[in-house]
């Protein structure tokens, strides 16, 4: 008797048991993964690296005088009402804010008018005395001909440059303009333009020009003041070139002499000095003291032409005894008639203010035009054009 086969199963069924078998593991997944709350991720944490620690500056600490500076004006005007210059003798000619490592000040310059029966040294010793109040003040005073000089150090810098003068005579009342015309040289033409204007003006001419002889010759021979105009280092000589003949910063004395020496040679009838550019150099007291040492011995006068409102070229030619000024006023930086013109008023006003002044022009076209038509005004006004060597002092 043949044995039953055995009955094989479907393979539906099997198919079955698999597709039952993933879902309860997909279940399982499901409910592990999404169902229970997976624990929370922890951030990264990053270091914050420490910032390099700054090298400490030591802070300096600026002594501040500008208000001890204004005290000693009122001071000085209640010294000299006591000794009978009144309100309107006291003048205050310049202000300039100055500051040097630790110290900031005014450096001030002053006139002061007495009348002829006060003595010049007693009223400078009464001005002293009235300055006693102030601590750190010293002093230094000095006669020129008709004029007293006063200069006033606080904690040995210098703050006040003050004149003591006699009010002027009637006949010395007009207030007096010295006009220097800049950078004669170079074109003969114009020199003898601005000569043609027929009002006092004192030349001041480059060395080593191709007109410099001549143009000198020309203006002396017509009854008119020359300088010569010394060129000098300015702060950038990348942009404006001194010339040739020009005094640097880093020569020594014996070759400032020497230059100096050699443009005074091309000259036979100059007077006096003024800086063409200079602006690193006025400011230099020794290249400034170098200078002066060499033009002492000639008895020519210096302007310093204020290229710089620092500079220092001025002061130290007082210093020194060398017969100064300084320049007032630029009329001309702008190359246009009503531009000059304006300055020119501005002069008006300062040289009646101040009883003198000085101004420096160049040789332009526009500047011609300007004094042309401004000389009558200055005449109205009753101010007296006269060379330079008039008002030096």
């Amino acid at each position: 008797m043949s044995s039953p086969k055995k009955r094989r199963e479907s393979p539906v069924h099997i198919k079955g048991v698999i597709v039952f078998f993933l879902i309860v593991i997909a279940l399982s997944i499901y409910t592990f993964y999404i169902l229970v709350p997976s624990p929370p991720k922890k951030k990264p944490e990053y270091t914050v690296p420490p910032k390099p620690k700054q090298p400490s500056v030591p802070r300096i600490t600026v002594t501040d005088y500008t208000d001890t500076c204004r005290r000693i004006n009122q001071q000085m005007l209640l010294g000299a009402k006591k000794i009978g210059a009144g309100e309107k003798d006291f003048r205050i000619l310049q202000e300039q804010s100055r500051q040097r490592a630790e110290k900031r000040w005014i450096q001030t310059e002053v006139e002061i008018y007495f009348p002829r029966t006060v003595a010049l040294p007693d009223a400078a010793g009464t001005l002293v005395k009235e300055l006693e109040k102030f601590p750190g003040v010293s002093s230094k005073a000095e006669k020129k001909g008709n004029r007293f000089f006063l200069l006033l150090y606080l904690d040995g810098v210098l703050s006040h440059s003050v004149t003591l003068l006699h009010r002027p005579s009637q006949s010395d009342v007009s207030p007096k303009l010295a006009i220097i015309i800049d950078d004669i040289g170079e074109d003969l033409q114009q020199a003898k333009a601005f000569l043609d204007l027929g009002i006092p003006l004192t030349l001041s001419i480059l060395p080593d020009q191709t007109y410099s002889q001549g143009a000198e010759k020309m203006a002396h021979e017509r009854g008119y003041e020359v300088m010569m105009h010394l060129p000098m280092e300015p702060k950038n000589c990348s942009q404006h070139n001194p010339g040739r003949g020009a005094v640097y910063t880093n020569m020594d004395e014996g070759r400032i002499a020497a230059i100096i020496k050699s443009d005074l040679k091309q000259f036979s009838y100059i007077k006096g000095v003024n800086n063409h550019m200079g602006s690193r150099a006025t400011e230099d007291e020794k290249t400034m003291r170098a200078v002066l040492n060499t033009l002492k011995s000639t008895g020519l006068y210096f302007v310093d032409s204020q290229t710089s409102s620092q500079s220092i070229a001025y002061r130290t030619a007082w210093e020194m005894g060398i017969p100064s000024g300084e320049n007032m006023i630029f009329i001309d930086n702008e190359p246009e008639v009503n531009y000059s013109k304006n300055f020119i008023d501005k002069a008006i006003r300062l040289t009646i203010q101040r009883g003198q002044g000085i101004i420096i022009s160049h040789p332009r076209q526009t500047t011609l035009e300007a004094l042309k038509e401004m000389a009558p005004k200055l005449k109205n006004e009753g101010i007296a054009l006269v060379p330079v060597s008039a008002l030096v002092k």
